[in-house]
């Protein structure tokens, strides 16, 4: 969902960049850790299984720690994106919560999730400081060892004090590496679940293959409609506008429904203004210029226009940017004169939308200015204006007088 794409975008994506980033440095520790355990077993071969006994130490209790520091992260991940579906889920229908009175049940259950997240958080800092502290500890206690075992050696002249010291400065340097790889290892074993949803997402099903196959099709039927048109131009002047639309064998159904309607076979020369009539309700219309506006894929048949078309579907709900007025008016055509923008919303009998242009403001107010101002009839007004700006080739529209009424509506049945 929205949430969880928001959520990964946020948050996961951030981890993953992190343990990216925690791999190279653990590399570096890697590194370091080498070269120093070289010189102290130059320097002590004796020493050598305090060298071993260290790592060993230190996978075993990463071991044994990751499964708890794994299941508490995923358990706060989870509130998280819980609080974040929530918030989300929120915003989208505030109107719907104001309208039912449920404002207090909203902040109840709110803070209910955000309780729920701070108990989630709370066993996760816990075992971040042990295993902070764990791993701090181990370092002084292998070089204690270290220290008591080779003092007799030192002072029976088996080992020179600077030798002894060197060595000695070489395992607290080691301990203090193997801490922050452990530090690392912590960090990276954090971020498996960040790691495991955005594997989830990156594999989800697509129809990015489906997308490929309808293309080249379309590329071949428009190479095929051009060689007819070409056959029948007579050795005239070839023109692209003779291309018409066409529907072959056009079939429609929402899965597992059956078909909505099928064999529909339709032929729209460029230039023409045609309307969709049926009898009654689900009789497809709403359908069929989702298909013409590209919203949909035929389940049967070809669907044909010209690829040097520009299509713009127009739907009964109003999309709005998050943008000034201005941005949302010319979002299909950013250089639209504006001359031509205020004839347009006047023959739209957009009064309200002229008014808020000429007070010269349209180009810079807020989306939560304008937006809360105007009236539903009028952001629906704005969403039509748009296309009309924008001047596509192909325009598709669902219901376009839904908003204009009475004399409003019988005044622009021809649309110019």
């Amino acid at each position: 969902g929205a949430a969880d794409m928001q959520s990964a975008l946020i948050s996961d994506v951030q981890d993953a960049a992190g343990s990216y980033m925690s791999l190279i440095e653990l590399t570096k520790i890697s590194g370091r850790l080498l070269v120093i355990s070289i010189f102290a077993m130059q320097k002590s071969p004796s020493s050598g299984w305090i060298l071993l006994a260290m790592p060993a130490v230190m996978v075993a209790f990463a071991l044994a720690r990751a499964g708890k520091y794994i299941q508490v992260c995923d358990d706060m991940g989870d509130q998280e994106l819980g609080v974040l579906h929530f918030v989300h889920d929120t915003c989208a229908n505030y109107i719907l919560i104001a309208d039912y009175k449920q404002r207090p049940q909203v902040n109840d259950m709110f803070l209910k999730k955000i309780g729920d997240l701070t108990n989630a958080r709370i066993p996760k800092e816990k075992v971040e400081v042990n295993n902070h502290y764990a791993a701090k500890l181990l370092g002084p206690l292998v070089t204690g060892i270290y220290i008591a075992s080779q003092a007799k050696t030192v002072l029976s002249g088996g080992m020179t004090l600077g030798c002894f010291l060197a060595t000695l400065h070489a395992f607290s340097s080691i301990s203090s590496n193997f801490s922050d790889a452990y530090a690392v290892l912590m960090s990276l074993s954090a971020s498996i679940g960040s790691m495991r949803g955005l594997t989830h997402l990156f594999n989800l099903s697509t129809d990015v293959g489906e997308q490929r196959d309808l293309l080249r099709a379309h590329m071949a039927l428009n190479a095929q409609v051009r060689q007819i048109a070409l056959a029948d131009c007579d050795g005239e002047p070839y023109a692209t506008d003779r291309i018409p639309l066409a529907l072959r064998g056009v079939g429609y159904g929402y899965v597992p429904r059956a078909l909505i309607f099928h064999d529909l076979n339709l032929s729209i020369p460029q230039g023409s203004l045609v309307a969709v009539f049926a009898n009654g309700d689900s009789a497809g219309r709403s359908t069929l210029l989702r298909l013409l506006g590209q919203r949909l894929v035929p389940t049967r048949g070809e669907l044909y226009i010209p690829t040097h078309l520009r299509v713009v579907h127009v739907s009964t709900a109003p999309t709005m940017l998050g943008h000034s007025l201005w941005d949302n008016l010319v979002f299909g055509d950013p250089g639209a004169d504006p001359k031509r923008v205020v004839a347009i919303l006047e023959e739209l009998g957009m009064r309200e939308t002229v008014a808020h242009i000429k007070t010269g403001s349209v180009k810079f107010d807020p989306p939560w200015i304008w937006q809360d101002i105007f009236t539903s009839s009028e952001l629906a007004k704005v969403h039509l204006a748009r296309a009309f700006i924008t001047n596509p080739e192909v325009l598709v529209l669902q219901r376009p007088l839904l908003h204009y009424s009475g004399i409003s509506r019988s005044r622009r049945v021809v649309l110019r």
